[in-house]
């Protein structure tokens, strides 16, 4: 018991990863338009260290998605989406994992209201475009079924999904058709 309170303790206190940093300056509240340049960074890091870039990458937005701040979930939404369209298989595979969804989706209420948020509106264009795009398309996508799962569960409950853009579509797919 001990161990794991110094552990967590050391974790608490550990000074961020440059990663961590990176992400961090992406969404910062000081901004009002995604940073190109270093989302592309972010990814090309993501991309060359691999190991657990991709988890890291994807779960640190979701603090930044699930807070009050619509202007850094819009941010950290642009972000995902960058690393969902230049990243493959490991982020796709992260996106698509049962905590990812569950912390994607945890701020959703029962049923959809009348007055969609904003940003609940860019989630679900962004689950269909997934469904769209890498559940069909991609060599990988028994690994991807959750997102189909998700996709379903929302629907039963009576969340209405945006028409997908098919060039958003086209860019997750790539031009050859195959991920």
């Amino acid at each position: 018991m001990a161990f794991q309170f110094k552990a967590a303790m050391d974790d608490l206190f550990k000074p961020p990863t440059r990663l961590q940093s990176m992400v961090d300056r992406a969404v910062r509240p000081e901004i009002r338009e995604p940073d190109i340049p270093l989302n592309l960074d972010i990814c090309d890091l993501v991309n060359k260290k691999k190991g657990n870039y991709p988890h890291d990458a994807v779960f640190a937005l979701l603090p930044y998605i699930n807070g009050r701040s619509n202007g850094q979930a819009y941010l950290a939404l642009t972000l995902l989406d960058y690393l969902v369209k230049n990243c493959g298989h490991p982020v796709h595979y992260q996106v698509a994992s049962r905590e990812f969804l569950n912390d994607l989706f945890r701020r959703f209420p029962e049923f959809q209201p009348t007055l969609m948020n904003p940003v609940h509106h860019r989630i679900l264009e962004m689950l269909q475009e997934w469904r769209l795009s890498l559940c069909r398309r991609s060599r990988y996508k028994d690994d991807l079924q959750r997102i189909n799962d998700m996709y379903s569960l929302l629907r039963r409950k009576g969340w209405r999904f945006p028409d997908a853009d098919s060039e958003n579509i086209a860019v997750v797919i790539g031009p050859e058709n195959t991920l």
